[in-house]
C-alpha cells in the first residue's frame, strides 16, 4: 500500500494515511490493549506483530513505566509505516516483516499482540500465523480481531476474515479468555457485530507428583 493512498482507515485528515494510524492513539479501543496486558501480570517485553507505525505501542510505553523501549518490538508489511514509527519512537526495535515468518527467538516476549491484522489472514495461512505468534510469545497473547465460534480457519463477513481464535489458541497451549468488543469502544457497526478481544495465557505444565 504506497504512501500517497487516497483511502482512510480512520476518520481524520492527516496528511496520509500512515499519519492517520499515528492520530488514532485516542481510540478508544486501544483501551483495552491495554487494560488487557496489565491484567496479564507482570510482562516485561512486547511484540506487536502488524503494527503499522506503532500507536499501540506507544501508549504501551507510556501507561507502564517498566516497558522499556528496548523490551519492545513491532512488526508490519508496509515499509512506510515502519520507517514512520521508527521516526516516532526511535528506541523500539521496528522491522519490516511477515506474520508467516517471525524473525525472533523461540518465546523471546513475554506478550504478542495483534491488533486487527489477523482478519486480512487467509485460511492457508492462519495456522502458520498463529504457530509464529505461539512460538514467540512466552507468558501471554493478546488478539482484537473479528469472531466466530463455528470457524477455526476463517468465514467471511463484512470482506473480512473472522474465526474461532479461542480454539486456535487453546490447540497451542493457552488458556483464553474471550470479551465481545462494546460499540462505546469501537463506534463501528461491524465490529460492534464481530469484534472481540482475547487474552490468552500460556498453561504452565506441571510435572508428575507436583
Amino acid at each position: 500500500r504506497p504512501l500517497d493512498d487516497e483511502r482512510r482507515d480512520w476518520p481524520l485528515s492527516s496528511a496520509t494515511w500512515v499519519e492517520d494510524y499515528w492520530e488514532s492513539k485516542s481510540h478508544p479501543h486501544r483501551q483495552l490493549i491495554v487494560e488487557g496486558v496489565g491484567s496479564c501480570g507482570p510482562i516485561s517485553s512486547v511484540l506487536e506483530v502488524g503494527s503499522n507505525c506503532g500507536p499501540n505501542l506507544a501508549l504501551l510505553r507510556d501507561r507502564f513505566s517498566y516497558l522499556k523501549d528496548d523490551r519492545l518490538a513491532g512488526i508490519d508489511a508496509n515499509a512506510d509505516a515502519i520507517a514512520f514509527a521508527k521516526q516516532q519512537l526511535p528506541g523500539i526495535d521496528f522491522r519490516v516483516g511477515s506474520a508467516l515468518t517471525l524473525p525472533y527467538a523461540d518465546r523471546s516476549f513475554d506478550l504478542v499482540l495483534a491488533d486487527a491484522v489477523l482478519m486480512y489472514v487467509s485460511p492457508k495461512d492462519i495456522s502458520k500465523a498463529m504457530d509464529e505468534i505461539a512460538r514467540v510469545a512466552d507468558k501471554a497473547v493478546i488478539l482484537v480481531e473479528w469472531g466466530d465460534e463455528k470457524s477455526a480457519e476463517g468465514v467471511v463477513k463484512d470482506f473480512h476474515w473472522c474465526r474461532n481464535y479461542g480454539k486456535l489458541l487453546e490447540k497451542r497451549g493457552f488458556e483464553v479468555a474471550k470479551a465481545k468488543i462494546e460499540k462505546a469502544f469501537w463506534p463501528n457497526e461491524s465490529w460492534a457485530n464481530h469484534g472481540y478481544r482475547y487474552i490468552a495465557r500460556r498453561v504452565l505444565k506441571t510435572s508428575k507428583g507436583s
